[in-house]
Parts: C-alpha cells; structure tokens; sequence
C-alpha cells in the first residue's frame, strides 16, 4: 500500500479519523524525515513504513483524543524529529504548541518543514528543557506537555513538571504506566506538585491504551525547580542502580 493508505488503515483501525489534508501533512512529514535523516541523523529508522508505523502512529495513538480543552497550549519536550508534536499537532488544529529540543539542526529542520507543509499551530524552540522551566514566559503555562523519547521518566518529571499548570497533565509515552513507576520516581512527581493518574483512569482523560505514565498537576512546584540538569541526572541515573 501506498504510505498515505498505510496511515488512512492504520489511523481507522485504532479509531482515529483524518481527513485528506491531514493525512497529506502526515504522509509528507514522514517523507520529509526519511529524505533529512539521510544527511544528518534524525531517527534511527530508515524506511518510510518504519517511520509512519513508529514513529508517527504511536505517536498519534495514545492522545489523538486527550480531553483538554479548545485552545490549550501543549508542549513536547526532547521532540527531535518532530515526534509526537508535529503528529499531534495535524490531528488536533484547535491546539497550539511548542516543540522543544536542544539541538537547533533538529529544531530548523521542524521549523522548515512545519513552515513548508503549513502546519501552523506549533513553533520549534531550541533551549534546554530545565532552563525552559525556569523562565517565567513558560513556566506553568501549558496544560499538556508530552515526552517521547527526551530521557528517563524521573528527568522528564523534574523539568517536564514546572512547566504544566494546574488541572493540566504531562504525559510520558513508556512501556510502564503511573501504577508501576518505581515509588521514588512517584514521590519526586508528588514533589513537584503532581499526582499520577491511574491506568484504569486513564479514559477520564481521554488517553488511549493501558501504557504511558500520566500526572495531573495539583499546586505549583517549588521555585528550587528544575534543578541543574546534572543533579537530575546523577539522581536518576542513582534509581537505575
């Protein structure tokens, strides 16, 4: 099948309804990435069906139908490629975004190609997620912030959290889900004023599937955070031993 079929099928098979120009902007991103990650390394997947099906469906899946209200800001942080911001962002017009990644070869490439395809309703913006956190323009002004693939789920926590403002949620796609996170990692959500939301309550919010760890955030996280990014990490790389 051709890759726009591929993703017309597989978005129709899990529920997921797009339109011709929606699926147009998918199928082309896809390309997109396919044709830059053979002059600088985007992804590591190398066809066209590899980055549709992985990259850009389950990426698509999980949240295509998150309940947040018309008009919420939402922020994917670690987006590298463009993922799961840019699917996301073509699924649901009525959201605003920002991607964010620290390396401006992968941010220009988002901002070209969003530009090119006319998908007007994200920005990319190269800067450090914990220094993003500490900056008053962004700080506790998104009520979604999703992280693919940006680092461990207590890194994400730490400098995904200060950024969600209250009632919003942040998002982590992983194998696990909130109920069996490691205690540790759930006590620093809990520190940073989040509070995991269940699997089985994962429908209240409109998140799909039973993977996926979800916070709800409940009061504002302490002004010591985020931490410089070299403490988070020697205390989350202290967890993994």
């Amino acid at each position: 099948m051709e890759p726009r079929d591929v993703i017309m099928h597989e978005a129709g098979e899990k529920g997921i309804v797009l339109d011709d120009e929606q699926c147009f902007k998918i199928e082309q991103y896809g390309k997109r990435v396919l044709e830059a990650n053979r002059r600088f390394n985007l992804t590591g997947f190398v066809s066209i069906e590899e980055i549709i099906h992985e990259l850009v469906l389950k990426s698509i899946d999980p949240v295509a139908s998150v309940d947040v209200p018309r008009g919420t800001r939402f922020c994917d942080l670690g987006s590298g490629a463009g993922f799961p911001g840019v699917p996301f962002a073509i699924v649901r017009p009525e959201l605003t975004g920002f991607l964010v990644d620290s390396s401006s070869k992968k941010t220009g490439f988002i901002s070209k190609t969003c530009n090119d395809l006319e998908i007007k309703n994200v920005n990319a913006l190269c800067v450090r997620a914990e220094d993003m956190g500490k900056d008053p323009v962004f700080r506790e002004q998104f009520g979604l912030v999703l992280s693919r693939a940006m680092a461990s789920p207590y890194i994400v926590i730490e400098t995904g959290s200060p950024l969600v403002k209250k009632r919003g949620l942040l998002y982590i796609y992983a194998s696990e889900d909130s109920g069996s996170c490691n205690y540790e990692v759930l006590f620093h959500a809990r520190e940073l004023g989040m509070k995991e939301v269940r699997g089985g309550d994962y429908n209240i919010h409109g998140i799909r599937g039973e993977n996926g760890i979800l916070l709800q955030k409940v009061h504002a996280a302490g002004a010591r955070y985020p931490r410089r990014y070299s403490a988070i990490k020697r205390d989350a790389k202290r967890l993994e031993q």
